[in-house]
């Protein structure tokens, strides 16, 4: 089995990027995030359906714990 490759380093109480997959492992999170907060406002507006908008945690909750396990997988 291949070792792990080092993207990111523990600072305190957080990741650091420290390989240029870290950076676009950030970059594409932000924009997950990002995409799917703006799709359920528009599935709202469009369903005229305004309790759809507080959904909203549910993708992002899932988006940014996945990335931190991510992060913490390929940290040292």
């Amino acid at each position: 089995m291949m070792p792990e490759e080092i993207w990111f380093r523990k600072w305190l109480w957080s990741y650091v990027p420290v390989h240029w997959k870290g950076l676009v492992l950030i970059f594409a999170t932000v924009v997950a995030v990002l995409t799917s907060f703006a799709g359920l406002v528009i599935l709202a507006d469009v369903f005229n359906w305004p309790a759809l908008a507080f959904t909203i945690p549910v993708p992002f909750a899932f988006i940014v714990l996945r990335a931190l396990a991510i992060a913490r997988r390929h940290s040292c």
